[in-house]
């Protein structure tokens, strides 16, 4: 699948989701927070010790002012056109890097890092940022919000705005594929099972943070994925997804733990 349907399913996944949500500021919803990997890091990348970096062209070249400032992309990504959709007058800060800071938090904020995923192990071998420590940095976000406007008014934002979730390809492509200890031991299928665990576990622990607007991105075609071309491992990622072909699409059975009152069910977008 190309870049522009992942722009068109993505803003299918906002429709489904701001119908309900009243005007804030000339936007959609207060604040937008975005969680993942490189499909989604802002520049997350360029303030941390990780060995993925993209701060040098030709990335950027067509993005704002042409400069390489840690968008794995030439332009925009898709949690950019996002933003825009939803009628933001700016992006959503890199949360580590100089401009999340006063009341620029109070739009959200972007916690993804390039070469995360579910497993923190898959973090570990780039020295990047795995799902779970991006949450602890939602959460001293939190503190920061509350500060600025008070208890009510961050519940307001926490609770209205939207969180976007798009992680998972790294955990293949970068940590299961090539790594022996997980394939002799496990079958895609058991380390798929073991992923969506712990995405089950985070979604619940960001809706103990607050969140009730939650959209989870499924697995993009990881075959076409630059990371894959480069290691030559498209032949093995076909035989795998041929193998297994429900698993490239997220269950479509919601977990019982996911079935909240709290929590807006979002259907889940296969690409």
């Amino acid at each position: 699948m190309d870049f522009m349907s992942y722009i068109l399913a993505s803003s299918l996944l906002i429709l489904s989701m701001i119908l309900s949500l009243p005007l804030t500021y000339g936007q959609l919803v207060p604040a937008l927070f975005i969680f993942g990997d490189s499909a989604v890091d802002v520049g997350n990348n360029n303030n941390v010790w990780t060995i993925v970096k993209v701060n040098f062209p030709p990335h950027g070249r067509d993005f704002i002012n042409k400069t390489s400032i840690g968008r794995f992309s030439n332009g925009k990504l898709a949690t950019d056109f996002i933003a825009e959709s939803l009628l933001f007058n700016s992006y959503q800060p890199a949360y580590l890097g100089r401009e999340a800071r006063g009341r620029n938090l109070l739009i959200g904020a972007n916690f993804a890092l390039a070469a995360s995923g579910c497993y923190d192990a898959t973090a570990d071998i780039f020295l990047a940022i795995p799902l779970s420590e991006q949450l602890q940095n939602y959460e001293e976000y939190h503190e920061k919000v509350v500060m600025l406007v008070g208890d009510a008014n961050a519940s307001t934002i926490f609770s209205g705005g939207m969180h976007k979730i798009s992680t998972g390809s790294s955990d293949f492509v970068q940590n299961y594929y090539i790594n022996p200890l997980l394939n002799n031991t496990r079958t895609p299928e058991q380390f798929f099972d073991s992923l969506l665990q712990k995405y089950v576990k985070f979604v619940e622990d960001l809706s103990g943070l607050g969140a009730r607007k939650i959209g989870v991105t499924t697995l993009p075609p990881i075959g076409c994925l630059p990371a894959t071309r480069l290691k030559n491992l498209t032949l093995i990622v076909f035989d795998i997804y041929h193998s297994h072909p429900n698993k490239n699409h997220a269950e479509h059975d919601v977990p019982p733990s996911m079935e909240s009152p709290e929590i807006e069910r979002v259907s889940s977008l296969g690409y």
